[in-house]
């Protein structure tokens, strides 16, 4: 009895987990997403994607990965932690 009630505990606290990164993760991808969305719309699609690479910065070697990496990886981590119940 000790052992099911630990188990569906455990269960319920890595679905709740799962919920906040997923929830981070959308608000974080929320946050850099643009408002104006006239920039879809842009004619020349070719110059556009050449000017977002161009003027893009170059990230340092010691610097870390994006969110949005961090969380995905988190995510498959922790669905693949607990054992099939």
């Amino acid at each position: 009895m000790a052992r099911r009630l630990a188990r569906r505990v455990l269960l319920f606290a890595t679905l709740a987990l799962i919920m906040m990164l997923l929830v981070g993760g959308m608000k974080a991808l929320a946050t850099t997403a643009s408002e104006d969305p006239g920039h879809l719309l842009q004619q020349d699609q070719v110059a556009a994607v050449q000017r977002g690479v161009e003027g893009r910065p170059e990230q340092a070697p010691d610097a870390s990965p994006s969110p949005a990496v961090v969380l995905v990886f988190a995510a498959i981590v922790i669905m693949a932690a607990p054992p099939p119940v």
